[in-house]
């Protein structure tokens, strides 16, 4: 076990509190780590500085990188020079990490904080038939929601949520094999990695990792670890029911109808089921009263439907 050299790829953005205290959770691993690769979605809220202030980077300019060891672990940090969303900084970290050898990569968000046994719980866990694994995020303020099964072949099953199936809680076993997962976590073997590639870039946001999830699941089994825990920093209970649409449903609409095409094992996955969703929303929102919704919708389901991808709105747009 010593011998496994485990690299770690993350993504922040202006969340430096959230991700000191990861930082302090990953160097403090039972399983030692040995590269942390930061891809930073051009942050302003002072993450580089403080970093430099930890002594883990040095000071460098948009789209440079910096190579630096501190505590024993090689800290490779990389300043995007504008905000790629999560796709964007989780395509260009694992690209990075492609370029580093090792013998499995832990990809993770800037706001979870895993146990300092999670990693070589993980570990223990790899098998011949599963080289992919993630942790369970179940804590005090969150469930964790272990989907064994992901129906892209239904066609009234209109959304990537829709289209799962969860094990109920209590989780009573030590490991599920399951079919989706979040970019919380993942520990996937290295070669693994390569066979797969780099994950979908141009979501911005929402449904990346389900594609990753996806492609891994053609090279290996994925499984579900409910001994390694992983906590969320920023996890609430409660739902906030049938919100106003913001920014981020544009982005949840249109990469739905986006993953759908791409994966949908139907005619109905593919081409009906989008249809179907369009109803659904925009008959709740007048319903709800909601008009405001129907811009976005609209947006998201027409550039869904043309296949547009990529950076289309802004965090903040349609306030």
């Amino acid at each position: 076990m010593n011998e496994v050299i485990v690299n770690v790829a993350l993504v922040t953005y202006n969340r430096w509190n959230c991700l000191s205290k990861l930082l302090d959770a990953l160097e403090k691993q039972t399983k030692k780590i040995n590269s942390i690769i930061i891809v930073d979605n051009h942050s302003s809220d002072g993450t580089m500085n403080n970093l430099h202030e930890r002594g883990a980077v040095d000071i460098v300019g948009d789209d440079e990188t910096s190579v630096k060891e501190c505590k024993g672990i090689r800290y490779i940090y990389y300043y995007n020079k504008e905000n790629e969303g999560g796709s964007g900084g989780f395509y260009k970290a694992i690209d990075i990490a492609t370029g580093w050898e090792c013998d499995y990569l832990w990809i993770m968000d800037d706001d979870v904080l895993p146990e300092t046994d999670c990693l070589e719980k993980l570990l223990g866990s790899m098998k011949p038939e599963i080289q992919a694994v993630i942790p369970n995020r179940t804590d005090k303020n969150f469930d964790d929601r272990v989907c064994t099964k992901l129906d892209m072949k239904s066609t009234l099953k209109f959304s990537v949520m829709k289209r799962k199936t969860f094990e109920p809680h209590p989780l009573r076993n030590s490991l599920y094999i399951v079919e989706d997962i979040p970019f919380e976590g993942p520990l996937v073997s290295f070669e693994i990695v390569k066979k797969v590639g780099l994950p979908h870039k141009d979501f911005f946001i929402l449904c990346d990792d389900t594609d990753y999830a996806i492609r891994i699941r053609k090279h290996t089994r994925i499984g579900f670890v409910t001994d390694a825990t992983l906590h969320r920093q920023l996890a609430k209970k409660g739902g906030t029911g049938n919100k106003v649409f913001t920014w981020r449903d544009y982005y949840a609409i249109r990469n739905n109808i986006l993953l759908e095409r791409m994966y949908g094992e139907s005619f109905g996955a593919k081409y009906i089921s989008p249809i179907i969703g369009y109803c659904w929303w925009l008959l709740l929102s007048i319903y709800k009263r909601r008009f405001k919704n129907l811009r976005i919708l609209n947006m998201a389901y027409k550039d869904g439907l043309k296949g547009i991808s990529g950076k289309v709105v802004n965090p903040g747009d349609f306030k």
